[in-house]
Parts: structure tokens; C-alpha cells; sequence
């Protein structure tokens, strides 16, 4: 926080002369709960009376992936809600599910950016899962409704020849 306060400053990007506030996010999809404490003033024993106010704080919000109860995929409602649905949803039908609500996020020009890194990561997922037969084909996809057509047409061939390599190595 204080390096993005310093570089807020340096930008001169403050309002009426002050910095903006500033919301940390922990964004955790680790399968044992999360233990550690939410803000560090708790790992500190207590101070001696009068020095409360020295005591280090810095708190953060947790978002808890695996613990989240998510929407109906039709609702995705977020980049980061799609992100999490990616990671836990691997059926064919959960992907394109995905994909769609993700599409149909409002297109705006500030968002592209975000819309191709998903777009890229969509991609590196299938060649990960086992699409490696259409490669050149992946490569030629640069949005997400290219990509959902494209699943349309070959994801099922692509999970069926990774379960089929996976049983022959097993």
C-alpha cells in the first residue's frame, strides 16, 4: 500500500490534494481454509499501555474462493467471479457456460484489455487440458465469442482424446 500511495503521488493523481482510498484484496483458492490473521495488529502481542496506537495495523479483505457461493453461471456478474468459476468448473458445457456470461459483460473500451488476458488464458487452459491436436487453431482466436465458437465446434474431441491419452499412460 505505501509503494502505490508513492506512486499515486508521484502521478499526481490525488483528489483535493489527498490519496484515494485504497481497498487490499487477498484473493485465496487454496483448498485448506484460510488461517492467517486479516489484518497483522492481531500477530503482535499488546503493547504497553499508551503505545496502542504504534502498534502496526494492516488489514485486508478475503475473498475465500472455495468458500464463495457463486451465482448461477447464466448471472457471471464480474471478471473475478468468472475467474473463479474457470478454476472449479471443467466440464465442456461449465466452460461454455462461462465463456457466454463473460461475453455478454458490458463491452466496454476500458475492459478490452481484460477481455484479451482472459481470452489468452482461456486458450493456455485448453492447450493445458489437452487440445494439443488444434494448436494452429487456437492461435487464431483473439476474443471471447471466437472462442466460444470455437469450443462449440471441438471441445468435446479435445476432452475425449485427453481422457484416451490419460487412460493409455495410466
Amino acid at each position: 500500500m505505501g509503494l502505490l500511495a508513492q506512486d499515486i503521488v508521484r502521478r499526481r493523481d490525488l483528489v483535493g490534494g489527498k490519496l484515494s482510498p485504497i481497498l487490499p484484496l487477498v484473493l485465496y483458492n487454496g483448498q485448506p481454509r484460510w488461517q492467517p490473521a486479516t489484518d497483522i495488529a492481531d500477530l503482535f502481542t499488546a503493547p504497553p499501555p499508551g503505545m496502542e496506537s504504534f502498534r502496526p495495523r494492516f488489514a485486508y479483505h478475503l475473498i475465500d474462493e472455495a468458500r464463495l457461493m457463486l451465482h448461477p453461471v447464466t448471472s457471471v456478474r464480474t471478471a473475478v467471479e468468472a475467474l473463479f468459476r474457470f478454476e472449479h468448473n471443467r466440464t465442456p458445457d461449465d466452460l461454455r457456460q462461462i465463456i457466454k456470461a463473460l461475453s455478454a459483460l458490458p463491452g466496454d473500451p476500458q475492459q478490452q484489455d481484460m477481455r484479451h488476458s482472459f481470452t489468452v488464458w482461456i486458450k493456455r487452459l485448453l492447450r493445458r487440458e489437452g487440445a494439443s491436436a488444434s494448436f494452429a487453431e487456437l492461435d487464431t482466436i483473439n476474443d471471447l465469442p471466437e472462442t466460444d465458437a470455437m469450443l462449440a465446434e471441438h471441445i468435446d474431441s479435445w476432452f475425449e482424446e485427453a481422457t484416451r491419452k490419460g487412460l493409455e499412460k495410466g
